[in-house]
């Protein structure tokens, strides 16, 4: 019987056969398939107890060696192998946080399974800078990446308002499409054909995109407008207090970046009135919760238990600086905090300072262009995609699973390259 399982590996082999055969064409078609197949969320493959590998990865090492092989000659290897120099940096320490784990006696495997969530930055920058060197190639990167994103939306809203069209389609969903009640009644979304709500983690990712593409296609702003308010929508359903607060930050300098400061810090107060009126108290009381998280005293056990976790591991961090090596921590809710007690006092601060540097290079290049009388839309996208990827790294914990962290390094994969082609074309 046909069901969304069996057209999910058709999709899988479909892409796997287009990189192999793709010929001068292999980097960019394996750079759009394992941007989509980021939409396949929690579907991956079982090696051991600990060890999951998702088809993104599979993919993205399958071309990576395909790529390297068919370009033997080390000129035009040194051409498009390229890291940042953070990169470059942060690998020492991922090879040094086996030592603590191995002394420790952690399963290689589970070590492994999140080591490899790091790594999988060297193959997804070698086949991005390969790929990406045509603009329209970008433009379809960034097109793909915003369709995952109305996916997830569009089928997340579908599952939840629809239960009865999705549990007819056989395979669709892992588990049944009901909501959870929060304490403050606020039902959330389950976004199960994903594998869990984290599936809009996502979404604070995509949204960006619309800056731009609403001017790259100004023809289909109606579709684009529509994909926006679904997208939006799932991060609203999804009840992640976090995530809301993102969207919010990101909306905010958004607003400030296309306006202006004063015409926009103006525009915001009716729009913040409004929305004080509008969205359901429950809404306004699961916020005011995060108030009470953020000043350290948490109401609900998920915020008292994700505090306890934070103070643990900032407490190893304080007592073994150097770190205790992969998986040693746990699950700490905050990837940068997870680093800092993992790899250590450094490497934490290197990917910290790494990201917010990241951050100031496209709000410079972002005032240079608009000091030009250039818009600087691009720039706009991928900086409050940036913002977003920094949201989730602080308030969740996504290098666990590479179905979480990919999205992220996405982001920042195409921030680095862009801006590493933008000073190259300003120097010639």
């Amino acid at each position: 019987m046909f069901s969304f399982k069996t057209l999910i590996i058709l999709f899988i082999v479909a892409e796997a056969l287009a990189i192999l055969w793709g010929g001068k064409r292999r980097p960019q078609i394996a750079i759009i398939a394992v941007i989509l197949t980021v939409g396949l969320g929690y579907r991956t493959v079982q090696v051991t107890d600990y060890l999951r590998l998702h088809p993104a990865e599979l993919l993205l090492w399958a071309a990576f060696i395909i790529i390297f092989i068919t370009r033997t000659h080390s000129d035009r290897l040194r051409s498009f192998f390229w890291l940042p120099t953070w990169v470059s940096s942060f690998i020492p320490f991922w090879l040094i946080a086996w030592l603590p784990g191995f002394v420790a006696g952690r399963s290689v495997s589970l070590m492994l399974s999140e080591f490899k969530n790091f790594l999988v930055l060297i193959p997804l920058f070698f086949v991005a800078e390969a790929a990406l060197k045509d603009e329209k190639v970008l433009r379809s990167a960034i097109l793909a990446f915003f369709a995952v994103g109305v996916w997830i939306g569009c089928m997340g809203l579908l599952e939840r308002f629809f239960p009865a069209v999705t549990s007819a389609i056989p395979g669709f969903a892992a588990a049944p499409s009901y909501g959870t009640a929060t304490i403050e009644g606020f039902n959330r979304a389950t976004f199960s054909f994903f594998g869990a709500t984290v599936a809009t983690f996502v979404l604070v990712l995509t949204i960006p995109m619309t800056h731009i593409l609403w001017r790259w296609y100004p023809r289909h702003r109606p579709l684009i407008l529509f994909a926006l308010l679904a997208q939006i929508a799932g991060v609203y359903i999804g009840g992640y207090r976090s995530m809301w607060l993102t969207l919010v930050i990101q909306s905010t300098l958004w607003v400030l970046m296309s306006f202006g400061p004063v015409p926009g810090a103006f525009g915001l107060l009716p729009l913040s009135f409004a929305a004080s009126l509008l969205l359901p108290q429950m809404v306004l009381d699961r916020m005011y919760t995060l108030v009470l998280v953020i000043q350290g005293q948490a109401i609900d056990s998920s915020s008292v238990m994700r505090i306890a976790r934070l103070s643990d591991a900032w407490a190893t961090v304080l007592r073994q600086p150097l770190g205790i090596g992969w998986a040693g921590i746990g699950w700490v809710h905050s990837d940068f905090i997870q680093i800092f007690a993992n790899l250590g006092f450094i490497a934490g601060m290197l990917f910290i300072a790494a990201w917010i540097f990241t951050l100031l290079r496209l709000g410079r290049r972002f005032l240079a262009l608009r000091s030009g009388g250039r818009s600087g839309a691009l720039e706009v996208s991928l900086l409050l995609s940036m913002i977003g990827a920094g949201g989730i790294l602080w308030s969740q914990g996504v290098q666990v699973l590479l179905q979480l962290i990919l999205p992220v390094w996405v982001v920042w994969v195409l921030a680095e390259i862009w801006l590493r082609q933008s000073s190259e074309k300003i120097s010639h």
